[in-house]
């Protein structure tokens, strides 16, 4: 199989365990799923069942050591994610994989602006300053449809309703968007400006009606 035929990411038999003193509790057992290029896919199962711990597991944001992975492997364009040091996955979070949060509203700071908050991302993982960062918020804040986004820049989180849509905003034009919300993956306004990124949603307890834009 091509590179191009191959799914852009590929988990096989991921296994997560938890350590706590002497004993260990098995939390999720070999489970395995592919999104191909293009795909809007959707991980259901209710709660407790292992989906936020699966994709935490692709970030490798698990609190190790206590989190271990007894068996699996986590392909990301061919690389095995598990396998990587650290250095090398700061290198792809944010740039080549971004999630969403269950809780966005404790993702922003309301002490700081939007464009500091957005700004901060856009230098950490695409050297952007000035300008020409100020240019790429404004356009990240269109797609999600906030409102009038050059007037934004210098404001604070005035709604609570649009923080999860500033959250979005960072995870426009990634390669693969990861969503612990299950309501982020059906907005009309995000699969049309992502229709040629791929996305993963893990939602709660399988309510479909919301889904109508998933693939699988």
């Amino acid at each position: 199989m091509d590179a191009l035929n191959q799914p852009l990411l590929n988990v096989r038999d991921l296994s997560v365990a938890f350590r706590h003193g002497a004993s260990e509790t098995l939390a999720v057992d070999r489970v395995s799923f592919a999104i191909g290029r293009g795909e809007c896919v959707a991980l259901v199962g209710e709660s407790g069942s292992g989906k936020s711990v699966s994709a935490l597991s692709i970030l490798k944001l698990l609190p190790y050591p206590s989190a271990s992975h007894p068996s699996g492997v986590i392909r990301f364009k061919g690389r095995d994610l598990l396998t990587l040091p650290e250095n090398e996955m700061r290198a792809i979070r944010g740039n080549d994989i971004s999630i969403i949060f269950k809780e966005p509203m404790t993702s922003l700071n309301p002490l700081h602006t939007t464009e500091a908050q957005i700004g901060e991302v856009l230098q950490l993982h695409n050297g952007l300053r000035g300008a020409a960062a100020r240019a790429r918020i404004v356009e990240l804040l269109t797609q999600v449809g906030i409102p009038e986004p050059e007037t934004r820049l210098g404001s604070y989180l005035r709604a609570a309703t649009e923080n999860p849509r500033l959250v979005q905003a960072f995870g426009v034009n990634v390669p693969l968007l990861l969503t612990l919300r299950d309501r982020v993956a059906s907005r009309p306004r995000i699969r049309a400006y992502l229709a040629s990124d791929k996305r993963i949603a893990f939602n709660e307890h399988g309510i479909f009606r919301r889904y109508k834009a998933l693939d699988r």
